[in-house]
Formats: structure tokens, C-alpha cells, sequence
């Protein structure tokens, strides 16, 4: 699906190329090449795994401040929505006994004022989308390549293998087990368990093709998300492909998308204790261990169980934020969940590392020496890091009122299920006020441009990035002429 606009640092190159390094090659990573590289920059990533697919991941979440800006950077015709669905609404259904409580749904005139669409997909096929995308850009991703060690000050990098690499900045986009954010920021050491463990696996949808009564169930929601909300527990499935039975002389789209895999979410209490160290995932857990947790649900529910392919386990964890995300020497920084980890498999979580890396390019698009860095480096987190924190909060507490226990909260939550299912189904009513409320609820997530907030912070702030031109000219590209397309003063 390509997008009906560019934002305005679009084709925009920096005068000053530079090398940049990426540890982590996974989304956050390889959307931060993506952007650099669109910025004219040299981007090498080290990923450890050594194939796209080799990790063990389930469902994603694109909200539409991420699907904007990832349509927006695919000039390959290779479209998002090939690897996934485009989300309407959510039937919810009461976990302990199935009954259909009413339905989410996303009304159209709010997803057409946010400018993007809500979307599901599977977390390698959006990798490898996302890989794909990057390399065309020009960036090299290197697989199968462990960094061992990193010197922040150099900045480089040492692999497994022995190999030293030097650059000109290097970015920690390797989540909360951060090397990068270890050696110069210390590690995650300030958590608070959120009393949840959250179980996430990978469902063939040949498998639920199968499947007789779960290709009914998943024909019902017309292939989007499936929510079980109850008492300290949520499980969520994410279709990837249409289940709605095609006519008798199509095949089906799952025939079409042979490999297609669906993902699982299951949140229950931590009753166990699970270790703090296990606030990262864990593979290979056995699927009993999730069916026991859920013997009280919904029949339904451990039917999908059984078919996961795969299953991790991790614990819910919140952090404080470290205070400074960027080295001292301003040549190593931290983006996405090694400064700001977001909920666990988060309705929002994964918009975010799309945004850093909309924000990293924006930036980086209008350097012109290197003593713009540490500005440029400095607005990074100053543009970045409230936003972050309001939809942190935002997420947590979308996951939780899926967890409400019984009483005052749930039923309010529970009739306005109900209310959206009316007006999508069809029956007379106002709803103007439904509307409203998702408007006034999501706009400040959906609707943020993360282009048109950068932009908006060198209208008023961008002072100070013009002027280090001035002060190290002797760093700049001979000739160089500012421009008001490239540094906006205000």
C-alpha cells in the first residue's frame, strides 16, 4: 500500500555522510538502517541470529503512527499489508466462560483522521519485510554476527569472531539485554515486577485451518484480533491471513499464503514467582506449562493452545528510564526498548521503534558537520522521550483493562464492548459519542507524525544545531551552504 504523501525530510541526504553501526538487527534496528540510509548514511547492522525467522516471536501490532511511516519508506512496491491484515475490530470474549462481551472496533473516521492503519502481523514475516526494505536502501546487514564487546568512545564494535569494527556513531537498538546500553548506561537494574507473566507462541493457520470449530470461530471475527478479558488474565490471537470462507471457485487464503503463521499472547498472574532475571524471553517452554495456567478458561482458548508450534515465556517487568541515553563522547547512544522498554507484547509497543528510527533519520537527514552530533543526539532524546513515556502508560493501562477484576471498572468497560457491537453490527443509534471518546483516547498515539514532531522541535529549538556549523566549520564539507530546507532556526 504506498502512502499518499512523503514527509518533507523525504529524499533529503546529509552533507556529511556518515558510519554508523547498529547493534541488534531486529525491527528496531533495521528500521533505524532503513532511516539512516534513506538519509544518505553508511549503516552497518550486526544481528546475532543467523537467519531472519530464527527467533522463536509470535503476533506484532503496527498502530497507524507506525504504518504510516512504514509504508512511506517502502518505494519497492513489496506491500505491508503482504505480509499481514489490515485490523477492523475485536470480538471479546468473556475468559472464563466464552461468552461474547461485545466487540473493539476502530471506528473509520478516527483511523482516517490518524492517517494510517491499525495491523497485524507475524513478527518474522515483518522482520524479514523489514529486511528486505533496509538492504534495497543500501544498508549491510551482517548475520550470525555476536558482538562481544563495544568501545563507546571509538566507537566500535568487536565480534565473536575476533573482528573489530570502527564507525563514526554507534546505536544500541538491541533491546532490554542491551551490550550497548551495559557498558556505558549499566544494565536494566531498576525494575518492578508487574505481577503477570505473559506466554507468547506461533500458531500454523493451516494448523486452525484444520480445525473445524476454530475455522468457524476465526471466520466469526472476520480475521481480526481475538481478545479473551478476565480476572487477572488476557489471551489474545492474532490472525495473519483471512479465515472468511472465500466462494466455491476461489481457493482459500490460506491456500494462498501456505507458511502463514498466526500468533498467541496469554497473560496470567505470576503466581509462581517467576526469577527477575526472567524479565527476557525464554524459549522452548512446554505448551502444558500454558495449558494448566489456563484450565479455567475458556475450552477454546487451549484449543489454540495446542496447536502453538512454539512457546516463550517472559515476565512482565516495568523500568525507570535511564537519565541520559547517549554516551558522554556523544558517539554511542540507546534507542527503542534499551532506554524506554514498552509493556510486553504491547498493543503499541512495537510503533515505537519505528518512530525513534523516523526521528534518528529526520535528524541525521540535515547534518552538514560533526559538531551538529551531540545536538542532534541531545534533541534525539528531547523529542523522544516524553512521548515515549505517555504511551508507555497509555499501553499499560490498555493491557490491563483487559485484567480488570469483576466489578465497577469491568462492567463500564464491559457496556461499551457492548455499545460498539450495536454500532458496527448495524443497529440504529447514536454514536457519535463512541467516536468522540476513541478519538479523544487515541489521537495523541495514532495521529502523531513523527517526521512533522521533528520538524516542529528544529522550528523552535533548531537554533543551536545551526549555529555549531559556524563554530566548527573546520569539520564541515568545504562550500557548504545552510538552508532553510535543511536548518529551521524559528
Amino acid at each position: 500500500m504506498a502512502s499518499s504523501s512523503k514527509p518533507s525530510c523525504y529524499g533529503r541526504k546529509a552533507v556529511l555522510p556518515l558510519d554508523f553501526l547498529i547493534s541488534g538487527g531486529g525491527p528496531a534496528g533495521l528500521c533505524c538502517a532503513i532511516a539512516l540510509a534513506n538519509a544518505g548514511h553508511r549503516v552497518q547492522v550486526f544481528e546475532r541470529a543467523a537467519s531472519i525467522g530464527e527467533q522463536q516471536t509470535s503476533g506484532v501490532v503496527l498502530a497507524p503512527n507506525a504504518f504510516k511511516i512504514l509504508t512511506q519508506w517502502d518505494d519497492s512496491g513489496a506491500s505491508m499489508v503482504d505480509v499481514g491484515v489490515i485490523a477492523k475490530s475485536s470480538p471479546i470474549y468473556r475468559w472464563e466462560t466464552g461468552e461474547m462481551i461485545g466487540v473493539h472496533g476502530w471506528d473509520e473516521l478516527v483511523m482516517e483522521e490518524s492517517g494510517g492503519k491499525h495491523f497485524y502481523s507475524n513478527h518474522n514475516e515483518a522482520w524479514g519485510w523489514l529486511h528486505k526494505i533496509a538492504t534495497e536502501a543500501g544498508a549491510k546487514v551482517r548475520l550470525g554476527a555476536t558482538i562481544v564487546s563495544v568501545n563507546p568512545e571509538t566507537p566500535s564494535v568487536t565480534l565473536a569472531s575476533g573482528e573489530t569494527i570502527t564507525g563514526d556513531i554507534l546505536i544500541g537498538a538491541d533491546g532490554k539485554t542491551s551490550i550497548v546500553r551495559k557498558t556505558f548506561l549499566g544494565g536494566q537494574d531498576d525494575r518492578r515486577s508487574m505481577g503477570t507473566v505473559v506466554y507468547s507462541g506461533n500458531i500454523p493457520a493451516s494448523s486452525i485451518a484444520e480445525d473445524p470449530v476454530l475455522t468457524e470461530f476465526m471466520s466469526k471475527s472476520d480475521s481480526d484480533m481475538v481478545v479473551w478479558a478476565g480476572p487477572g488474565h488476557t489471551a489474545l490471537v492474532y490472525p495473519t491471513v483471512s479465515f472468511a470462507v472465500p466462494s466455491s471457485e476461489e481457493a482459500t487464503h490460506i491456500e494462498k499464503s501456505p507458511g502463514r503463521l498466526c500468533g498467541m499472547h496469554v497473560y496470567v498472574p505470576d503466581s509462581d514467582g517467576v526469577p527477575p532475571g526472567e524479565d527476557e524471553w525464554r524459549s522452548s517452554v512446554d505448551p502444558s506449562e500454558v495449558l494448566s495456567l489456563c484450565a479455567g478458561g475458556d475450552p477454546i482458548i487451549s484449543r489454540f493452545i495446542n496447536l502453538m508450534t512454539s512457546v516463550s515465556r517472559v515476565k512482565w517487568c516495568d523500568y525507570t528510564a535511564p537519565q541520559d541515553w547517549a554516551h558522554p563522547s556523544f558517539k554511542a547512544m540507546c534507542i527503542g526498548e534499551a532506554v524506554h522498554p514498552m509493556p510486553v507484547c504491547g498493543m503499541f509497543s512495537a510503533s515505537m521503534v519505528v518512530e525513534d528510527a523516523a526521528v534518528l533519520g529526520n535528524l541525521f537527514s540535515r547534518l552538514q558537520c560533526r559538531g551538529q552530533i551531540p545536538r542532534m543526539l541531545q534533541a534525539f532524546q528531547s523529542i523522544r522521550e516524553d512521548r515515549c513515556e505517555m504511551v508507555r502508560q497509555a499501553d499499560t493501562l490498555t493491557l490491563q483493562s483487559s485484567m480488570l477484576v469483576n466489578g465497577p471498572d469491568q462492567e463500564a468497560r464491559d457496556e461499551l464492548y457492548r455499545q460498539w457491537s450495536k454500532k458496527l453490527s448495524g443497529q440504529p443509534g447514536d454514536y457519535d459519542d463512541l467516536t468522540m471518546q476513541q478519538w479523544e483516547t487515541y489521537s495523541p498515539i495514532f495521529a502523531y507524525d513523527a517526521n512533522e514532531a521533528t520538524d516542529e522541535w528544529f522550528v523552535r529549538w533548531g537554533r543551536p544545531i545551526a549555529e555549531a556549523i559556524g563554530t566548527h566549520r573546520s569539520s564541515a564539507v568545504a562550500g557548504v551552504v545552510v538552508h532553510e530546507s535543511i536548518i529551521s532556526v524559528g
